[in-house]
């Protein structure tokens, strides 16, 4: 009676995997979203740390720039990052809400472009820099890229002169106040101090967000481009939820983990639960499940009951060359083979 109800499982996982517009698997649901919102941004230099601005939602093809944003009374040039002292490196955190699941995120400005004053070999220079990105993750359905910049008017150089390795042609990065969908700044009059007396001006980091629609039938994806690209390109689901391989949940660490974790000794349970892994993530990120329905429903079944992360199934015992083999037929569907219409990322 156990072996009939595992069967009958089976059966109605692979029915519904293979239904138009459902997509199971045994993982959650992913519902493609229109919009995200941006909350709780802060950026941390050193020991300081600039938490100015409100939530804002954000759609397909849309922008949002946070820029100097002082509260009556406040100091008026209050992300003035380039005076924070030492040349350390900023990271820029915040969440993105959609449809109830959350997705932190949080990225190192690695090339300085909010801190380029007195990191060598940037000598005096006007401070404007055009934006760098330093990241991007996935909101249900959307893909938000991160950039970082510098609007700099409130010196006396020209903007992008000196030695500023990034140095914007114009005083601020383009989308800014006028341009962006959505902006949240504010230009302060400071007598005397903004380029060639033009009032008011900005001393400012700037922080873009942009928001494209993940593509509907997107290429996959190999499983060493989700080791390489975690967590930021993770589907937000998984990295609020975790990911259902075989009859067990794992936490996108464990996942990550595995991912990491280089199959010694030929075991087949870790060439399999990569791809399983990888293909997972890439339906959930917009790929067709119908070519690999079956392939997935057969390996689920195959690692029910273990542990993707500690036990061990040789690659020549009867089990692995079935684990092996399926493991072959993903990794062709990760590297679109299986998919040849697909939409490949731009």
């Amino acid at each position: 009676m156990r072996t009939l109800r595992h069967y009958m499982r089976q059966l109605v996982a692979l029915f519904v995997a293979l239904t138009p517009g459902i997509v199971v698997f045994g993982m959650p649901t992913e519902i493609r979203a229109q919009s995200t919102t941006i909350s709780g941004v802060r950026v941390q230099i050193g020991s300081t740390i600039f938490q100015l601005w409100s939530p804002q939602a954000i759609s397909a093809g849309q922008t949002l720039v946070l820029a100097q944003n002082p509260t009556p009374g406040s100091t008026p040039f209050n992300f003035d990052t380039s005076d924070v002292a030492g040349c350390p490196v900023a990271i820029v955190s915040g969440t993105a809400t959609s449809l109830g699941s959350s997705t932190p995120f949080a990225f190192s400005d690695s090339t300085k472009v909010l801190t380029p004053a007195g990191c060598p070999p940037n000598t005096t220079f006007n401070e404007a820099q055009n934006y760098t990105q330093i990241g991007q993750f996935n909101s249900d359905g959307l893909q938000i890229t991160v950039s970082v910049g510098y609007a700099d008017n409130d010196h006396s150089d020209a903007c992008g002169g000196g030695d500023v390795p990034n140095g914007a042609p114009s005083c601020f990065p383009t989308p800014f106040d006028g341009a962006a969908t959505f902006f949240q700044g504010s230009a302060q009059a400071q007598a005397g101090a903004c380029l060639k007396g033009v009032t008011p001006c900005y001393d400012s980091g700037v922080i873009l967000f942009k928001a494209t629609p993940i593509a509907a039938n997107a290429c996959p994806l190999t499983q060493g481009f989700w080791k390489n690209h975690f967590p930021g390109s993770w589907p937000s689901s998984v990295i609020a939820n975790g990911l259902k391989i075989g009859s067990k949940t794992y936490t996108k660490d464990q996942l990550e983990a595995n991912l990491e974790k280089p199959p010694a000794g030929g075991n087949a349970l870790l060439i399999l639960s990569h791809q399983l892994i990888a293909a997972k993530l890439n339906i959930l990120n917009g790929s067709n499940p119908a070519p690999i329905a079956a392939t997935i429903t057969a390996a689920d079944a195959l690692i029910d009951g273990l542990n993707i992360n500690s036990d061990f199934i040789a690659s020549g015992s009867s089990l692995g060359q079935q684990m092996t083999a399926l493991a072959d037929t993903l990794d062709s569907f990760n590297s679109s083979t299986l998919t040849p219409t697909c939409t490949a990322p731009q």
